[in-house]
């Protein structure tokens, strides 16, 4: 990158809007990379939320325990590693320490949903777009390694994905929830684009590199924006929405039919700008 250590002109002027723009866009491996090892070593707290979430539920806080939350701070450190490697001038422990104090006060139980099923639905929902993400950075880079790394993190949140799909149809089987309620579920967290994680992710990744930057979510709307150029081209949607149309309680038939509809809600909402 030929822009650290570098500082803004002030940043309010066109040129300096499309300029910073330009490097986002030129840099968004980098971005993209950075912000998901901060946010995928992190797991442990959003680990912590669960397990008292579903305390009562042994075989998933069993699960979440000994699995989920090994894979996904394993997911972090081999990003860390890769960002360490590839971009050895970005320093991410420094970076990293302003995240977690600025995101460990939002990872709370209370952002979670009104029941457990609904929760669920959002997890499903979680996997299935962080495994389409990561299928959409292997498919984006040129280096193998890179590629190798997505990849595998892909294989697992699929993984993950059945697993909470799995939970979901036993809470489903034990008390049916109303359709209505299973689509504003699945709704709410395809609209939550801008999550809090990622949101904070970015900020501390491009404040590292630009720290004399005015506090603005100008970057952040430039960075969305090259991620929905990428997403056109390189984003499994056809395999996203598979992967939500079990969460439907009807018959293949009509979830094909609505898959369609589906389709079209993930492309217009999955890093909308704003």
């Amino acid at each position: 990158m030929n822009w650290f250590g570098t500082n803004p002109d002030g940043g309010t002027s066109r040129e300096a809007e499309d300029r910073d723009r330009a490097e986002i866009k030129a840099n968004l491996l980098f971005y993209m990379v950075a912000a998901a090892s901060f946010v995928e070593i992190t797991s442990h707290l959003y680990t912590q939320n669960l397990v008292r979430y579903f305390a009562t539920d042994t075989e998933m806080v069993g699960w979440l325990t000994r699995v989920w939350k090994r894979e996904e701070l394993g997911h972090g450190a081999a990003l860390k590693r890769y960002v360490q490697t590839t971009w050895p001038a970005f320093d991410w422990e420094a970076a990293y320490a302003r995240f977690y104090l600025d995101f460990e006060g939002e990872c709370t139980v209370t952002a979670m949903a009104a029941s457990p099923a609904q929760e669920l639905v959002a997890l499903c929902v979680v996997e299935a777009g962080t495994a389409g993400l990561y299928r959409m950075l292997a498919s984006a880079s040129a280096d193998p390694e890179l590629r190798r790394i997505a990849n595998g993190i892909a294989a697992e949140e699929i993984g993950h994905y059945k697993q909470f799909l799995r939970y979901f149809l036993r809470y489903r089987a034990a008390r049916p929830m109303p359709i209505g309620v299973i689509l504003r579920a699945i709704w709410a967290q395809i609209a939550d684009i801008d999550g809090i994680d990622a949101y904070l992710a970015f900020k501390h990744v491009y404040k590292s590199i630009i720290p004399n930057a005015p506090l603005s979510r100008i970057p952040y709307d430039h960075f969305r924006q090259a991620c929905r150029h990428m997403a056109a081209r390189h984003f499994p949607y056809r395999m996203v929405v598979k992967m939500l149309l079990p969460l439907l309680p009807f018959g293949p038939g009509l979830r094909r039919l609505l898959g369609g509809s589906l389709m079209l809600v993930v492309r217009a909402l999955r890093f909308a700008p704003s």
